[in-house]
Order: C-alpha cells, then structure tokens, then sequence
C-alpha cells in the first residue's frame, strides 16, 4: 500500500510537472500490540528501511529513509542502541537523503540535545564504516612491514604518523582512555560528555555568515523554484 500510495504521487508530480525532481520518500513500521502505540525503534522498522530501499534502486529514484529513531523518553541506553541500529539500517540501505538523522526521542515527539550529540557520534562511526578500506601499495605498506619486523611496533613508524588521522576516525564523545584515567577525570558518563558537549555550542554559538553573493544567488534560486 505504502509502495503505491509513494508511486502515485510520482505520477501525479510528473502530470503536473513532467520531469520534475522526486525522490522515493517512505517510511513505516509497526504498532506495540500491548498499547496500540506506534514503534519507532523496532527491528521491523529497520526492514521496511531495507524494503524501501530495494524499492527505490528498482525504479532507479533517489531515495529518503528516516535514521536514528527511538521510542525511549530520554537519552539512554536504549536510545542509543535504537538510534544506531535505525542510523545503520538507513544507511546500509542505500539511502539518499536520511531524514530525522538525529535528535529524535518518544516516538517523534521530542528531541534531546543529549541524543543530538550522540547520534552525531554514530553518523560519524558510520562515514567511516560508508568509507571502506582502500587497497594499493602505499596502504598495505609492505616496506614498512618489512622495516619494523618480527614484534616490532608500528605506533612509531612514519607510515602511521602519516595515515592515522585519516585512517582512523577520531571520536568527539567516546571515551577510549584507560580506566584509571577516566576515574581520576571524575567517572563522566557519555551522557554527561553529551550534556557538556551542547551546551558548549549554545554558548559559543555566533550568527552564521554567508557570502552575500551566495546569499543573493540562493535566494534567486528559491524564488525560481517556488
């Protein structure tokens, strides 16, 4: 149902418009059969993510699919494995344009800063892992493994100096320190880190600024558009 009511309004753009921009826009999930409520979070939201996404290559139309989504009612574990399960099942199926990509708590009803932040550390986990592994003579640094030898260490090579910061992704609320630095730091929770995190954008925070020729260009574009 959700696939024809998504193909008649393609029709119905290109009648009025033929040729105008679409993009395969859906999404669904299922209802808590104890309370009637609908389910944000759940594994079967994830299918009908990798549904739509099979869908969208089939007619070959740029495609929308919603991430990062949860039904808990504040920033915890649950909200953060939902959110990253959602995130990855969006991303996994090939989705263009991924709505409602942070932030979202109690089943679309409200949005946490805290969650804002997390769910931005999961995007980035995820560029990496979009980002894949490249092969060729200077990754697989054969010279270099043949410098450092039998248990040697490769932290101090050139190679690593040179690749890590690329290579690696480098995580803005994860703590990845040893236990005993975290205790000594005051035993700060991710949400305590999330917590601290926005509140330091809100108070740097600055008009943003644009080009005025930008600006201008964008505006023309807008109103041509309307």
């Amino acid at each position: 149902m959700q696939n024809a009511e998504v193909l008649a309004g393609i029709v119905y753009a290109q009648l009025v418009n033929p040729g105008c921009p679409v993009v395969y826009s859906a999404s669904g999930s299922n209802a808590e059969m104890k309370n009637g409520l609908l389910c944000i979070g759940s594994p079967e939201d994830m299918v009908v993510s990798f549904v739509n996404g099979q869908l969208a290559k089939f007619y070959d139309i740029p495609c929308r699919i919603s991430g990062a989504l949860s039904d808990s009612k504040l920033m915890d574990s649950q909200a953060a494995y939902e959110s990253a399960l959602t995130l990855s099942a969006a991303q996994f199926a090939g989705g263009n344009f991924i709505l409602h990509g942070a932030g979202i708590i109690e089943t679309y009803n409200c949005t946490s800063f805290e969650k804002l932040i997390v769910d931005n550390e999961i995007i980035g986990y995820l560029k990496r892992i979009n980002k894949g592994m490249t092969v060729n003579e200077d990754t697989l640094a054969y010279d270099t493994i043949k410098e450092v030898g039998p248990q040697g260490t490769f932290l101090v090579s050139e190679h690593t100096f040179e690749h890590f910061k690329d290579e690696f992704y480098q995580a803005q609320l994860s703590d990845r320190s040893a236990y005993g630095t975290w205790k000594s730091a005051g035993e700060v929770s991710a949400e305590e880190r999330a917590t601290a995190a926005w509140k330091k954008i809100v108070d740097e925070f600055g008009e943003p600024t644009i080009d005025p020729s930008i600006d201008a260009d964008m505006k023309k574009f807008v109103e041509k558009n309307l």
